[in-house]
Parts: C-alpha cells; sequence; structure tokens
C-alpha cells in the first residue's frame, strides 16, 4: 500500500486508431491505508535523519573542540597550528548551525503531519530543546570563536571557554 504507479490509459477504437491518455497516477492501497499516514511516517523519517546529522557534525565539532583544547595548553607557543584549527572549528560550528536549521525545519514537517496531541507535544518539546541549543550553547561557542584574536596565541582560558560552550550542546545531541 501506498506504491505509485504511473500509467497511460490506451484505448483502440472499431477502425483501430489508437488513442492515450496523459499520464495518470495510481496509488495502491488498501482498506484502513491512509496517504496521511504515509506523509507522517515519511516526515517522521526525515526527522529522524536530520537529528542524526546533527549528532555526527555536533560530535564532529565537539572533538575538534577537545582537541583544540589539547593543542592550546601543549602546544602553546603553536600559533600558526592554533589559527589553522580556530578556522576549521568556525567551518564545523556552521556546518553544526546548518544541520541545526535543517533538524527545525524537519520538526516543524513532522508537527505539521502529526495526528496526535501526545506527538505534537513531544515534538515541541524536541524543537524547544533544539531551540536552546542553537541560541544559547551554540551561539556562545560562535562568540568564543568569534572573539579569539585572529593572529596572537590563543589562552589556555580561551579554550577553556570554547569548551564549557560546547559541553552543553554535545550533552543536548547525546540524548
Amino acid at each position: 500500500p501506498g506504491d505509485q504507479v504511473a500509467t497511460r490509459l490506451t484505448a483502440v477504437d472499431l477502425k483501430g486508431n489508437l488513442g492515450e491518455s496523459p499520464v495518470v497516477n495510481l496509488t495502491i492501497s488498501s482498506p484502513g491505508f491512509s496517504a496521511k499516514r504515509t506523509e507522517q511516517l515519511e516526515a517522521g523519517k526525515n526527522l529522524r535523519l536530520a537529528l542524526e546529522q546533527l549528532r555526527q557534525e555536533e560530535r564532529a565539532f565537539h572533538q575538534l573542540v577537545q582537541d583544540f583544547q589539547d593543542q592550546v595548553r601543549n602546544q602553546s607557543g603553536d600559533t600558526a597550528g592554533q589559527q589553522q584549527k580556530r578556522s576549521m572549528l568556525a567551518a564545523t560550528a556552521e556546518r553544526v548551525e546548518q544541520q541545526a536549521e535543517t533538524a527545525w525545519t524537519a520538526i516543524q514537517e513532522a508537527i505539521r503531519q502529526s495526528q496526535g496531541q501526545r506527538e505534537s507535544e513531544n515534538l515541541a518539546l524536541m524543537g524547544r530543546m533544539l531551540s536552546r541549543a542553537r541560541h544559547y550553547s551554540l551561539a556562545r561557542a560562535h562568540h568564543v570563536l568569534d572573539s579569539m584574536p585572529p593572529a596572537e596565541t590563543i589562552t589556555s582560558e580561551t579554550a577553556d571557554a570554547l569548551r564549557e560552550a560546547a559541553d552543553p550542546l554535545h550533552w543536548q545531541t547525546e540524548q
């Protein structure tokens, strides 16, 4: 059920002339089948994929933050290496932000497709958690990254501040 078939209807009259209809889309259904349910399942699938991709991007960001913190502590004089890691961190943080936006859109679509109040409430709660992560933890990480001096050695306090900003985001995406 739910499969779609694109076909043309063909007719032959008594003189042997052939006539075809435009393409007709048919949906295979059965008793109890609901196209709305298929749309709801598709929205749920898209949401799960978006959240999984967000988790993967966040894990990469968190690992990079840990590596950066270790580098600042262990190789404090390597300004070029620190700046390279800083650039990588900024790019990874941007990917996390983009994936969070994709997940936000998927949550909104899943809410539109949801059929029960409890499901809608759960999705709304998930949306609030994601919004909090974006507007507090991720924004704080962006602020720390933006405040790093572009050509100077980065202090361990700054690296620690970035780690403190990234940890709540990591915790929230692991739930």
